[in-house]
């Protein structure tokens, strides 16, 4: 999440870095504009403490990682799961 402080930082032009759980990878996104409480990339807006939004790539990259480790571990479940229901 963009800290308070890195908030303050902020200016047109700055990347943010969006930990997408769609894509399983860090979305690069360039700031357009900035309110008081949003900030807009590509004529899209998003809140200022929305949690997927990092001004770090590694912040991001280790928030993907840690959902895609989640999900790894769901799927070795029911993978386990299905094998005994075969036995």
């Amino acid at each position: 999440m963009i800290t308070e402080k890195e908030w303050q930082k902020l200016k047109v032009g700055d990347v943010v870095w969006h930990a997408s759980q769609d894509t399983v990878e860090p979305i690069k996104l360039i700031i357009s504009k900035i309110t008081k409480c949003r900030f807009y990339c590509n004529n899209r807006s998003f809140d200022k403490k929305h949690y997927i939004f990092y001004t770090r790539l590694s912040d991001a990259i280790r928030v993907v990682n840690f959902r895609l480790k989640i999900q790894i571990e769901k799927i070795q479940a029911q993978i386990k799961s299905n094998l005994n229901m075969k036995e």
